[in-house]
């Protein structure tokens, strides 16, 4: 049976919470959002893309990944230059458009986040390795913050971050559209204190 490709999941959608399509951050907000917590407007350009995109201009994430550095190299520059909006991926392009469109609408500042499918988990974090491009305030500015974004998958560092986790199999990119929030101060909550292990200990970093 063939894999039915979504491209464009909605936050409230039920393949938002599913990690092989939109990555960890994306399942994260999804899981948030079901919780009743306030999350920011978002969408997300699933994993399915990010294949058809690599297809498309004759590549895998495989393939990629199993490249030389010279090889790996060579391969990102003529990926970097072909516009997102002009792929021969084709279908999900002109969708895609009209939701910046109507997210920026709703939102007047956008940020695109990495949301890998390896990354978040419960053995590797990836935290750092990917791109994530804030303040953008039109629709040709997120398509090239996707690209970007895909395409810091196969960064040097990242590949040697997931070698040296081991998870180098079927690597793949969604990233999320969401409205920018100009916070004052920005942070994380650990729910289980990071150096201790201690359950009972929430650490707010900020």
């Amino acid at each position: 049976m063939s894999h039915r490709r979504e491209w464009i999941i909605d936050a409230d959608h039920v393949s938002a919470r599913q990690m092989s399509l939109v990555g960890g951050k994306g399942s994260g907000l999804a899981q948030l959002r079901a919780a009743g917590l306030q999350v920011p407007p978002w969408f997300c350009l699933s994993s399915d893309a990010f294949r058809d995109f690599l297809r498309a201009h004759g590549w895998s994430a495989n393939d990629l990944v199993q490249a030389s550095e010279e090889e790996r190299r060579t391969a990102l520059a003529a990926l970097e230059s072909a516009s997102l909006l002009d792929s021969k991926a084709g279908e999900w392009v002109e969708p895609f458009r009209q939701r910046v469109h109507a997210l920026l609408e709703l939102s007047g500042v956008l940020v695109v986040r990495s949301s890998a499918n390896v990354e978040d988990s419960a053995h590797a974090a990836f935290a750092g390795q990917f791109k994530t491009e804030l303040g953008l305030t039109d629709v040709d500015q997120v398509c090239a913050a996707v690209g970007s974004c895909w395409l810091s998958l196969f960064a040097d560092h990242a590949i040697g971050y997931a070698k040296t986790m081991e998870r180098l199999d079927d690597l793949a990119m969604a990233v999320v559209v969401q409205q920018f929030v100009p916070a004052d101060m920005a942070g994380v909550l650990f729910t289980m204190n990071p150096t201790n292990h201690d359950r009972n200990q929430a650490v707010v970093e900020a």
